[in-house]
């Protein structure tokens, strides 16, 4: 079973293994321990790591996991309510707007798409948006994880994880997010969100097949792009917020560019004096 391999459903334990343990430059930086693999919120449906380098330059950019090995959020409808929650808390805790931010439904077990067809239409708001129209196959950049050039659009860990990123209170980020995308030539649209990002995307499918997609919401904002066959690259939302904050990143580099890791060390230990000044962290 490929939940034997997952960091995700593995990451307390066996992350030595994993593509969670290539990371020893945070010792080197004199990062002590671990803090990425720290879970300062945890439910029964999941559990928040900090990203291993942060997009946000404060450190304030938070992975949720649902504990269910699932490729999507959409996945999960026992856990609407505890993302919900989840998001809610963090925005309290930090007294500021958080957006999220996931690449859903891709298979990364044999590198394909979870859908039978990817030449469905999809009804939302009243309106049918079909993934034919969706995007041209750009890709950002090569991905060193992934060394085979068919599998650039396939995420590198298959189970379903969203990016929560701080951001600016009253900051119209979905539509700079929409913006970013359409440069990438990747079509999108925006809706009205519910309260949690699950009910949203399960309204938005509807029960029909999850085709891989691009989603954040903000607030009860959200924006939703379907993948016309071709995928998606990675690190998009990554990408997109960073830039954002001034320092393109790209965590997958941390192992062989010093700059990249002196990034993620710098930013996790702002992580760090964030949390540790709210209680979150030991």
């Amino acid at each position: 079973m490929y939940e034997k391999l997952c960091p995700f459903c593995n990451h307390d334990s066996s992350y030595e293994e994993s593509i969670l343990g290539n990371f020893p430059h945070l010792a080197m930086f004199g990062v002590s321990g671990r803090p990425d693999l720290y879970t300062p919120i945890e439910t029964d449906q999941l559990f928040t790591m900090p990203d291993v380098e942060p997009c946000h330059s404060g450190g304030l950019h938070f992975l949720i996991i649902p504990k269910k090995h699932v490729n999507s959020l959409a996945s999960v409808p026992e856990a609407t309510i505890d993302i919900a929650a989840t998001y809610s808390e963090l925005e309290r805790i930090f007294r500021t707007s958080f957006i999220i931010l996931e690449h859903g439904g891709s298979n990364f077990k044999d590198n394909s798409r979870n859908i039978e067809s990817h030449d469905q239409d999809v009804k939302i708001s009243g309106q049918v948006y079909n993934s034919r129209n969706g995007r041209d196959g750009i890709l950002i950049s090569a991905n060193p994880v992934l060394k085979d050039p068919k599998q650039q659009h396939v995420q590198s860990i298959g189970h379903a994880h969203a990016h929560c990123i701080a951001v600016e209170n009253g900051e119209d980020t979905i539509a700079y997010f929409r913006d970013f995308l359409l440069r990438m030539g990747i079509k999108s649209q925006i809706i009205e969100a519910k309260e949690s990002p699950v009910a949203t995307l399960r309204e938005i499918f509807g029960g029909r097949n999850y085709v891989e997609y691009i989603f954040a919401q903000l607030g009860r904002k959200a924006l939703i792009a379907f993948d016309n066959g071709e995928g998606f690259p990675s690190l998009l939302g990554q990408t997109a917020m960073s830039k954002k904050e001034g320092k393109p990143t790209n965590w997958k580099s941390i192992p062989h560019d010093d700059d990249e890791a002196a990034c993620s060390a710098r930013r996790l230990m702002r992580t760090m004096d964030q949390c540790r000044f709210r209680g979150l962290w030991p």
